[in-house]
């Protein structure tokens, strides 16, 4: 394999992983403004309809998050199991 293959194997790489930590964060700031909207909630004493609506989308969402890191997870490995095997194969000139 030619270094500029291995370079595309190693930005490929790069983004998947960038991809998968985009996705953490956005995971994260959903989770915190689902706990502000449940503050707020207590602050104005709201219904319990509108928490678990926002309870619901939440769930909906990191449950979408969750596939595509899945997804996302698979294609690395396979890029890993790849290097793997052409590691293991011999060098010719």
């Amino acid at each position: 394999m030619e270094n500029i293959e291995l370079a595309t194997l190693n930005d490929k790489m790069t983004v998947i992983l960038k991809l998968m930590i985009n996705l953490a964060d956005a995971m994260q700031l959903e989770i915190k403004n689902f706990i502000e909207k449940i503050k707020e909630n207590k602050r104005r004493n709201g219904d319990r309809d509108e928490i678990r609506t926002a309870s619901e989308a939440l769930q909906r969402n990191l449950e979408v998050y969750e596939k595509t890191i899945n997804l996302l997870m698979i294609q690395f490995n396979e890029k890993i199991l790849f290097l793997r095997r052409i590691s293991r194969t011999p060098i010719r000139d």
